[in-house]
């Protein structure tokens, strides 16, 4: 349920961003410690393979079908809970990313942090980093 959560929430938010930001100049918060503009980004994290879109759909497909096999057991066994919704947060993710992907040939970003706002990120990618570090800690916890 929380994979399928992120995914919905990604979708919703990107496309209230591309209604909202499409066009516009950067819109800064919180002392201009954040900012909101559109990005279109057609690779993944920092624009990696975006000249190589076969293999960045291919490898994303490979991470989400690991993610899937590593997550199965502990959600169907309720064991790991930190390990199991770091997984349910990292596939969300990932769907969320490779919707648009699919949809719209790149992702969409929208939010940036200073002091440069040069890297642009989404929910999705909130949801992966957030995924690895729960994932993490319910490793080293045991959980």
């Amino acid at each position: 349920m929380l994979t399928v959560w992120v995914w919905i929430m990604d979708q919703i938010i990107k496309k209230y961003a591309i209604n909202k930001l499409a066009g516009q100049k950067p819109v800064y918060y919180l002392n201009e410690k954040i900012s909101f503009s559109l990005v279109k980004n057609r690779g993944a994290f920092l624009g990696w393979l975006k000249d190589k879109p076969a293999y960045l759909h291919v490898l994303t497909i490979l991470s989400i079908v690991m993610i899937l096999v590593i997550g199965i057991p502990y959600w169907t066994t309720g064991k790991g809970k930190w390990t199991g919704i770091g997984l349910a947060l990292m596939l969300g993710g990932a769907l969320g990313n490779y919707t648009d992907r699919i949809k719209r040939g790149y992702v969409v970003d929208y939010i940036a942090f200073a002091p440069k706002h040069n890297v642009h990120y989404n929910l999705a990618d909130f949801a992966i980093f957030e995924g690895v570090f729960l994932m993490f800690i319910g490793k080293w916890i045991g959980k």
